[in-house]
């Protein structure tokens, strides 16, 4: 309710959420919950914010987890992967 009330009132409202990547903190190429300003054109920002060592290394190992299951997906699946 939340996403949508900011995408449909335009609140340019920071909020968690599941975005594309190209290049922010350090990824590209997945999706991956990171912190986003959502308006009426959906994920307009990605913000990007200063994480310590823990939350870094946190954060890599989502990274990963996600990583593992794309490849776990495409295995089944090779039209994944295209």
């Amino acid at each position: 309710v939340e996403m949508a009330s900011a995408y449909l009132r335009d609140e340019k409202k920071l909020l968690p959420c599941a975005a594309y990547l190209a290049g922010e903190y350090g990824i590209s190429g997945l999706y991956a919950g990171v912190p986003v300003v959502i308006g009426s054109k959906g994920v307009e920002r990605i913000e990007e914010i200063n994480l310590n060592e823990k939350e870094k290394k946190e954060f890599m190992n989502s990274i990963n987890a996600v990583k593992k299951l794309w490849e776990a997906a495409s295995a089944i699946d090779p039209d994944l992967s295209k």
